[in-house]
């Protein structure tokens, strides 16, 4: 009974410690200052794209470009897109997590970092950085017959 106590409580401390790496790691890719990580509840407000989610889907919507390249190759992937917002709403460290087609990721750089600034994270009243995962959808309309 003690050997399973011992066993849970490693499995424990393993999980955590792997949460927690992960968690500064993926702060130091994104080059936001260390000293400013987050307690979980203590953000006071998220970073958000001016006029809200809405305006971010119809702003992708508008700006996104199927490329020709990835449309003739009949390619769709879901491409998954880290960035930094910084302290000043812009953003910064834009980097491809997920996705198999160049053209596709390329396209998903230039929308990313051709966005225009954010509203910021506040956490303690003062501005930060804050990390950011998009998910973005390539998919060919079907032609019904």
């Amino acid at each position: 009974m003690k050997i399973k106590k011992y066993l849970l409580l490693v499995l424990i401390i393993t999980l955590k410690s792997t949460f927690l790496l992960g968690q500064s790691d993926s702060v130091k890719e994104c080059n936001c200052i260390a000293d400013k990580l987050i307690a979980f509840g203590s953000l006071e407000k998220m970073a958000t794209f001016v006029g809200g989610e809405k305006e971010l889907f119809k702003y992708v919507e508008q700006n996104l470009k199927y490329p020709e390249e990835a449309v003739n190759s009949k390619h769709e992937d879901k491409v998954i897109a880290r960035f930094c917002v910084r302290e000043n709403g812009k953003i910064t460290d834009v980097k491809i997590l997920r996705g198999k087609y160049e053209e596709l990721n390329k396209e998903v750089l230039r929308l990313l970092s051709s966005m225009p600034n954010w509203e910021p994270a506040v956490s303690g009243g003062e501005r930060i950085c804050m990390e950011y995962i998009m998910p973005f959808n390539f998919r060919l309309k079907s032609e019904k017959k």
